[in-house]
């Protein structure tokens, strides 16, 4: 499978409440080498950090995946 990606991203952090939130946008265009049917999907992924100690992080992500 040949494929091309683009991605745009953005990262925000929250300092009072140790909180970091980031989102992803990725448009993926592929092609299978065999068949040559091709597949586009945009990609949207959220996701939100916390810091609890220096040795110990909470995370939550989703994503979701549209294909045309």
């Amino acid at each position: 499978m040949n494929r091309f990606t683009l991605d745009g991203t953005g990262r925000w952090k929250i300092k009072p409440a140790n909180l970091e939130l980031s989102y992803r946008l990725r448009f993926q265009y592929g092609v299978v080498t065999f068949t040559k049917e091709p597949s586009s999907f945009l990609r949207n992924r959220v996701q939100a950090r916390y810091k609890l100690s220096k040795k110990l992080k909470l995370f939550a992500r989703y994503e979701s995946f549209y294909q045309f």
